[in-house]
């Protein structure tokens, strides 16, 4: 949080939480008019999860309009029963098995514009290939920053989260472009059927490694391609070493 304060008039004995944001006109007078929690519910979300936190029970907020460095203050109690609820739904959020649903199916929605994730979301371009995007990894409600790993049986470091190992596979939600289809845990391995009918696997024998698919947007179509196809049956090399897409010395490759 911003910080936190005492000596407000309305309790002048109590702990503040105090949070500063600015706002353009338009924002501004949205926010004179209907006040934090209906003009800007994140605002309100975040402040609500910081008095929850903290054990303060209440809030200072001062927004500044950017074009005329007008003010406006509110203070907020603390909901006890909405700062529940939003713990609850940052749980669910950070337990889930896939990527949450879309705001928006489309990419060019004015929300979508804006967020960082909408490449990742939208498509399969921007998959990283780290134990966070590997349907090994698990993240664990204890420790700091803890996720465990299914294959290896074990916890990982945060500089191996990073990494990932040779043993990756894709959550399957990431391919966009594909439909899972079936999988063995034993071998490792999850089948898939491309949105033109054509079947592959992420991993076992003759199967695409996890660089691969994330290689670009170009990827569906050559996993389409008969040309591809043939290429990849004439020659069946091994397709599977890892290569991290930042150089890692053999040394520091885990596992």
């Amino acid at each position: 949080m911003d910080g936190a304060g005492l000596g407000f008039a309305e309790a002048p004995k109590s702990w503040h939480v105090v949070e500063f944001k600015t706002h353009g006109d338009k924002s501004f007078r949205t926010l004179e008019s209907n006040g934090v929690q209906k003009a800007k519910p994140e605002h309100w979300a975040q402040v609500t999860l910081y008095m929850g936190w903290s054990g303060i029970d209440r809030t200072f907020y001062l927004g500044v309009n950017k074009n005329t460095d007008e003010l406006y203050s509110e203070r907020i109690e603390l909901d006890r029963a909405a700062f529940a609820q939003l713990e609850n739904k940052a749980q669910r959020i950070v337990t889930s098995p896939a990527p949450l649903e879309r705001i928006n199916e489309s990419p060019d929605f004015f929300v979508c514009k804006m967020c960082p994730a909408a490449a990742l979301c939208h498509s399969s371009t921007s998959i990283k290939i780290n134990c966070r995007t590997c349907l090994h990894a698990t993240p664990e409600l204890d420790g700091v920053a803890r996720w465990s790993c299914a294959l290896h049986k074990r916890d990982l470091s945060q500089a191996e989260q990073m990494k990932g190992c040779q043993g990756h596979r894709l959550i399957p939600a990431l391919l966009t472009w594909a439909t899972p289809i079936d999988g063995s845990a034993e071998a490792n391995w999850v089948q898939y059927k491309t949105h033109a009918g054509t079947e592959f696997t992420n991993g076992g024998k003759d199967g695409y490694s996890s660089v691969e698919l994330s290689a670009g947007a170009d990827v569906a179509k050559a996993i389409d391609s008969p040309a591809v196809q043939a290429l990849r049956a004439a020659f069946p090399g091994s397709n599977m070493t890892f290569t991290p897409r930042a150089a890692i010395p053999d040394s520091e490759v885990p596992y």
